[in-house]
C-alpha cells in the first residue's frame, strides 16, 4: 500500500544530483514500512505488512542520500510521523462506572455532575471537522428521573427524589456519533450509580429514650449508658449531655453538676460520683448527638437511683 510520495533536490547534476530515500536507525519502522524509489529524485512510503489493530502512530526518519563520490555521497535526513487511525467503531470510555449522589426534593433540582467523558479513537490528532460524541442514558430511567446534556455528559435531574422511597438509582449512559444513538459495545458504556442524600443530613438516635439505675453500691466510672446515634451521611458525630435539661431530686443537689461522664465519641455515659444510701429520686436529662456541620438530634435519658431492697 502506498502512503506518501517523498521528493528531494540536489543541485549537482548528472549522477551525482540524483537522490535515492531509505528509512534511517529505526528497526520497528522498517519492520512495517519500505522506501520505494521509483522517480526523478523521488520515491513511495510504502506499508510492507498490516499494522496492528487501533490507533498506530511511528516516528520514521527519513534519509535522502545524493549519489556524490568525492569526497562521497552527502545525506539530510528528516523526521517523519505517520498515524494510522480508525475509520470505524464507536466512542469508548476509560472507565465504564462513576458515581454521583444527588439532593433529595426540590435542592437536587439545581444540582449538575459532569460525568466521564468517551474518547473517539476516530480523532485522534484531529484538529478540525471531527467526530461528534453524542450521549443518552439508554437503560435504567424507568422513572424519567434523570438526563444528560447530549454533548457534555452532564446528568442533571428531571424530578425530584425521596430517599424514603429509593436511596439508590443506577442508570446506563451510551457514548455513540449519532444523537440519541445506543451501542452493544461495553467499551462505549458507562454505569452510572446514584445515590440520594437527605435534604436536611444530620444524626439520628436510635432510641428516643434511654435509662439506667444507679446502686449505692456501685463505684465511680461505672458505664451505666450506651447511647446510639448513625449519620444520615456517614459523617462524625459528637456527644454531649445538655446540663441545663436536667432535673433532679434534691437529695441529688449537691452532686448533679458532675454527676456524670459522657464519652463524647463513643456515646457512653460512665457515674461521676459516689452515689450513698441516702439519695433517692432520678437524674431526668437530654443528651445531644451533634456533626460538623451544626446539625444535632436529642433524646432523654432517666438515670434512677435504686435501693438495694427493691432492686
Amino acid at each position: 500500500e502506498f502512503l506518501d510520495r517523498l521528493s528531494a533536490t540536489d543541485e549537482d547534476g548528472l549522477h551525482a544530483g540524483r537522490v535515492t530515500f531509505s528509512i534511517a536507525g529505526n528497526d520497528e519502522a522498517a519492520e512495517y514500512f519500505n522506501v520505494l524509489n521509483d522517480g526523478d529524485n523521488s520515491a513511495m512510503l510504502t506499508l510492507k505488512q498490516a499494522l496492528p489493530a487501533g490507533v498506530q502512530q511511528f516516528e520514521l526518519v527519513i534519509r535522502a542520500t545524493d549519489g556524490g563520490t568525492e569526497p562521497g555521497p552527502r545525506s539530510t535526513d528528516c523526521s517523519v510521523t505517520v498515524v494510522f487511525v480508525m475509520t470505524q467503531g464507536d466512542p469508548v470510555f476509560d472507565d465504564n462506572a462513576a458515581s454521583v449522589r444527588f439532593v433529595e426534593k426540590e435542592a437536587g433540582m439545581s444540582e449538575r455532575f459532569q460525568l466521564p467523558q468517551a474518547d473517539d479513537p476516530k480523532n485522534y490528532r484531529c484538529m478540525d471537522d471531527c467526530h461528534t460524541i453524542y450521549y443518552s442514558i439508554v437503560d435504567g430511567n424507568d422513572g424519567d428521573h434523570f438526563a444528560v446534556e447530549p454533548e457534555t455528559n452532564v446528568i442533571y435531574l428531571l424530578k425530584p427524589l425521596d430517599r424514603s422511597q429509593q436511596e439508590q438509582y443506577r442508570v446506563v449512559v451510551a457514548a455513540s456519533n449519532t444523537p440519541g444513538g445506543t451501542s452493544t459495545l461495553s467499551s462505549s458504556l458507562l454505569t452510572v450509580t446514584i445515590g440520594v442524600r437527605e435534604a436536611n443530613p444530620r444524626p439520628i438516635f436510635e432510641s428516643e429514650f434511654y435509662t439506667a439505675g444507679v446502686l449505692h453500691t456501685d463505684s465511680i466510672h461505672k458505664e451505666l449508658v450506651y447511647l446510639a446515634a448513625k449519620h444520615s451521611e456517614g459523617l462524625p458525630i459528637v456527644y454531649s449531655i445538655d446540663q441545663e435539661t436536667m432535673k433532679i431530686d434534691e437529695s441529688l443537689q449537691t452532686v448533679v453538676e458532675d454527676a456524670f461522664d459522657i464519652n463524647s465519641a463513643t456515646g457512653v455515659i460512665s457515674l461521676n460520683f459516689q452515689p450513698t444510701s441516702v439519695m433517692h429520686g432520678s437524674f431526668d436529662f437530654e443528651v445531644v448527638a451533634s456533626d460538623t456541620r451544626g446539625a444535632s438530634d436529642r433524646a432523654k435519658v432517666s438515670i434512677y437511683m435504686i435501693s438495694t431492697r427493691v432492686r
